[in-house]
């Protein structure tokens, strides 16, 4: 809560300071997809340690395979203008991450394979210096970093073995009990602005590499026996280590609103 707010301390200060300054500014929407991943490292990790451990007592030798998942992101966005070349732009954005798990594994000299899968949907507040490439054309390239605020909308979690695996597992769809409500993220990308009359055609690519946790310290491990629900912990209750990353490509139109 403390970076939270301090993010949102600095950031208002930093908005006022710059807009009383800036001499134009420019409103735009963006829509496209993500390929988001959650990254751990697998001998650090009490989501492996619970797969392995529950599979491997049951079929004897695990294969584990990490696949991106595939989402929406989307949101609003401003782009101040500071100078010819740069500008900062604060966004607001609708982003889906997670991850999907393929667990190969042999029981009674049979081939089996369960599919676990993650999604999660934040709203994301990036905040990005961006540099501008001087251009006499229409088309013009920039390239941007900065800071993300993320606030976690919903968790969900799969487990799908289907009606011929070894254990007949299917959890269906179950929250996830200990997802954190917020996490911070590094934003860094580029974007190609097609300019058409007063407005902007954009086409956005980006990497978000989360640099906090993604789930927090709970009580329980596992499955809770009264809801379903699911808590990815260690018997102790230490939090997973794992972090959201994605790449997104989006398009986008930028509209002249204003300056001095």
């Amino acid at each position: 809560m403390k970076k939270m707010l301090t993010f949102l301390i600095v950031l208002s200060f930093l908005m006022t300071s710059v807009v009383s300054a800036q001499s134009s500014m420019d409103f735009g929407f963006k829509f496209g997809g993500s390929r988001a991943k959650m990254s751990v490292d697998a001998e650090d990790s009490t989501y492996f340690t619970w797969i392995d451990s529950v599979f491997s007592s049951l079929a004897g030798s695990v294969e584990i395979d990490s696949d991106a998942r595939i989402g929406l992101v989307g949101g609003v966005f401003l782009s101040i203008n500071v100078s010819p070349t740069f500008s900062i732009q604060p966004e607001i954005l609708y982003s889906v991450k997670g991850v999907e798990k393929k667990v190969r594994y042999n029981f009674m000299g049979t081939p089996y394979e369960t599919v676990l899968q993650i999604e999660t949907a934040y709203l994301e507040i990036p905040v990005l210096l961006k540099y501008k490439f001087p251009s006499e054309g229409k088309i013009r390239p920039s390239l941007y970093a900065g800071p993300a605020l993320g606030f976690n909308l919903s968790g969900k979690f799969k487990l799908e073995e289907g009606n011929e695996g070894a254990f007949a597992t299917n959890l269906g769809e179950r929250d996830i009990l200990n997802l954190k409500s917020t996490e911070f993220s590094g934003v860094l990308g580029g974007e190609l602005g097609i300019a058409m009359g007063n407005t902007t055609l954009l086409l956005d690519l980006r990497y978000t590499q989360g640099l906090t946790k993604a789930f927090e310290d709970a009580s329980n491990q596992g499955q809770d026996p009264s809801t379903g629900d699911w808590a990815f912990v260690s018997p102790s209750g230490e939090a997973d280590n794992s972090k959201n990353s994605s790449f997104s490509l989006s398009v986008g139109v930028l509209f002249p609103i204003g300056g001095n």
